[in-house]
Formats: C-alpha cells, sequence, structure tokens
C-alpha cells in the first residue's frame, strides 16, 4: 500500500495488529471550495443523484467546475443523463441540487445566503460524452487501472470539451 498513489485523502482510525485501519475521506483536489466552503466528494455525488432521481432521469455520470467568471462565483454540473422518452433535452435538477447542497454543507449554504456562492447551473451533455473524457484522460497519460472521473475539473481543455459536448445550456 505505502508504494500505491491513491490520490485520496485518508485518515488512519485505528489499527488491526501492525496494519493501520483508514478510512475514506474525500479525494486530493475534489472539494469544492470557491470561498472556503470545502463541500465534499460524497455530498455533491448525494445531491446530484437525488436531482436526477427527484426529476425522473437515469444519472449516467457528472463533473463539476467552478465558475469563476460569473459574479458571485458558481459551480457548473455537467451531467449525461438518460432521458424518459418525450422528455425533452433539459434537466430541471438546480433547485435539487441546491438544497442538497445548503443541507449539506452549513458552509455553502451560509456562503449562498450571503452571496458569496452564486446559484449552480446544470448543463446536460451529449450521451457518451464521459466515455470520450476517459479516452482524453487516458491519452494525457492516465493509468487505465487509476482512472476515476473528475468530480472537480479545473483543466481549460477538458472544461472546453464538456462546454462543447453540452445539448442543454443550463442556467
Amino acid at each position: 500500500l505505502y508504494r500505491y498513489r491513491l490520490g485520496d485523502i485518508v485518515k488512519v482510525t485505528g489499527y488491526y495488529n501492525e496494519c493501520p485501519v483508514i478510512e475514506f475521506l474525500y479525494r486530493k483536489g475534489q472539494l469544492l471550495n470557491l470561498t472556503g466552503e470545502k463541500t465534499s466528494e460524497q455530498a455533491v455525488c448525494q445531491a446530484v443523484f437525488q436531482a436526477a432521481a427527484r426529476t425522473g432521469v437515469e444519472l449516467v455520470d457528472y463533473t463539476t467546475v467552478a465558475d469563476y467568471e460569473s459574479y458571485p462565483g458558481r459551480y457548473i454540473f455537467y451531467v449525461e443523463v438518460r432521458l424518459p422518452a418525450g422528455s425533452g433535452n433539459n434537466l430541471r435538477g438546480t433547485d435539487v441540487i441546491e438544497k442538497a447542497l445548503c443541507h449539506a454543507n452549513p458552509r455553502y449554504q451560509a456562503g449562498r445566503q450571503a452571496g458569496k456562492i452564486g446559484l449552480p447551473a446544470v448543463k446536460v451533455v451529449k450521451p457518451g460524452t464521459f466515455g470520450r473524457l476517459v479516452k482524453i484522460l487516458m491519452k494525457n497519460g492516465t493509468s487505465a487501472n487509476q482512472l476515476k472521473i473528475p468530480r472537480v475539473v479545473s483543466d481549460k481543455k477538458l472544461v472546453d470539451f464538456l462546454d462543447l459536448s453540452c445539448i442543454s445550456p443550463g442556467r
């Protein structure tokens, strides 16, 4: 395990004989953190899945981008979904994601109430976008065995790829 590059932040919670027992906390660099609110990957995942369930779509995958160009800064959620027949291209999950994030993290809620964090946007991407994203990440040197879809994207080329893959503009 000492040679394994986790990229995960873990906490040693005890020992079994001489082996540490670890608890996964979050992936390095994968917190939502515009203003110091530090919303965990687990809370974000739960919020996105709740939004998908409440809007009647099946979530394929998602990622998030911090949008510093908006005032106040906000998060943009890029989601790939399977839509029920005849439902159109819009996922109306912004309010559900917003409420779930506020519930999961009081600091996020305080940032929203103080006007330091803007309302999140949800952009639906074309089917197969995350499959193509995996290929891009592998082409850029990520090992197939270590590959995880990043839940927070900051690489400009990846953000541009996601923007070009959108089928709904979001808010």
